[in-house]
């Protein structure tokens, strides 16, 4: 019998710059965790930015009798890291292990040569961001690996916020045969236990705890949680304070902070400790009714009837005997005309929108760019969120666009 407790952590960087101070800070950080493995205790797989002379990987490293026992380096990763070569398993306590750092997990041959080499058990540690819909592509991605190597494979993710990015967690292990083995909470912090046993077959894990991910709804008012209470964390906050008026994401967000913080987290005005949360949602954006005060927009990236939709789960999974709706109803009431489908056209589907207000709203759209960069930011819940990825100019001669 074999069990293996793998802790693996990871944060994707982004822009940061990788100066040697902070690379020297990493090290020592790594080296104080390597000691605690000094006792006979379990190895650990620790995912970090790693200097390598001159260069800057993407790297997990095995932790194990005190020291940086082995090391491997992403071979298709994200700026700023350079790649890293082809690598065999990692032999974790005479189990190879074929590790497939983050991309690497898209890659079939990367799988394949793993497994030509020795590897046994595939991990495959990753910062995957959470979208609808990605829990089963993961799980779909995973499957085609298992299958095509006959190898098992479990699966971690990075849980928490980085900038605009959430990671909801979620690990889970396949069986050789695909079976689901494990399948850890999504949103919720924790250790779980993968415990695999050597037959004639190779490894296999033993069935664990089955926790499906939440779908709809459900998932989006977790990562809504996580994403605040991410934000809190990090910034120091223990309250929050509305910023936006009566705008409709306001009774949504109320509902929130009670529901992270309790009665007393939410403040009727800024001060020390704390977070004011921008009201506005992704129609505001789109139409230039945004208000930019405040330091985080949790609902930046949500149309106002995605925040309605949202309003009336929450008020159902009230307890029982509550007389007042979490999110009053007034805020939930739909409007007489509603222009997100019209929107969702023009930014979701790339193509131009038909309608009645078509001509109108691409007309507002693409006069409230200088409005959406002014407003605070906020985290990512789809594939074509205002930022980064998806600008306008601010000033430029476009069809639609009014004078001055």
């Amino acid at each position: 019998m074999a069990c293996a407790e793998l802790s693996v952590t990871g944060a994707p960087l982004g822009d940061l710059p990788l100066h040697g101070s902070f690379l020297d800070a990493v090290a020592k950080a790594v080296a104080d965790l390597a000691a605690e493995t000094s006792d006979g205790g379990p190895a650990i797989l620790v995912g970090a930015p790693w200097r390598d002379g001159d260069r800057v990987h993407d790297a997990v490293l095995l932790l194990d009798g005190g020291k940086v026992a082995e090391m491997r380096f992403a071979q298709h990763p994200s700026p700023p890291f350079d790649a890293g070569a082809p690598a065999g398993p990692i032999a974790v306590r005479g189990v190879p292990l074929g590790v497939l750092i983050g991309a690497e997990l898209d890659d079939a041959d990367a799988a394949e040569t793993l497994r030509e080499t020795g590897a046994e058990i595939l991990l495959a540690p990753c910062a995957s961001p959470w979208l609808a819909g990605m829990p089963d592509l993961r799980l779909n991605l995973a499957v085609a690996r298992v299958t095509e190597t006959g190898l098992p494979l479990a699966w971690l993710n990075l849980l928490g916020g980085q900038e605009e990015a959430l990671f909801d967690g979620g690990a889970f292990v396949l069986n050789g045969d695909c079976s689901l083995a494990v399948q850890a909470e999504a949103f919720a912090p924790g250790l779980f236990a993968a415990r695999f046993r050597r037959g004639p077959g190779g490894w296999a894990c033993a069935t664990g705890s089955l926790a499906p991910p939440p779908e709809g709804e459900a998932a989006l008012y977790r990562v809504l949680l996580l994403a605040l209470a991410d934000r809190l964390a990090k910034g120091g906050c223990s309250a929050v304070a509305l910023c936006g008026g009566e705008q409709p994401g306001a009774a949504l967000l109320a509902a929130l902070a009670a529901d992270l913080l309790g009665p007393d987290g939410l403040r009727d005005g800024p001060g020390p400790g704390v977070l004011g949360l921008a009201t506005c949602d992704k129609t505001g954006l789109a139409l230039g009714h945004a208000g930019t005060d405040g330091d985080f927009a949790p609902l930046r990236d949500l149309w106002a009837g995605e925040l309605r939709r949202l309003g009336r789960w929450r008020n159902r999974q009230s307890s029982a005997g509550t007389t007042e709706p979490a999110v009053p109803e007034a805020a939930l009431t739909e409007p007489g005309s509603d222009p997100d489908p019209v929107l969702a056209a023009l930014l979701d589907n790339g193509r131009a929108a038909y309608g009645q207000d078509a001509e109108a709203y691409e007309t507002a759209l693409l006069a409230a760019e200088g409005c959406r960069r002014r407003v605070p930011p906020g985290p990512r819940l789809s594939r074509t969120a205002f930022g980064r990825d998806r600008r306008y100019p601010v000033v430029a001669e476009l069809p639609g666009r009014p004078a001055g």
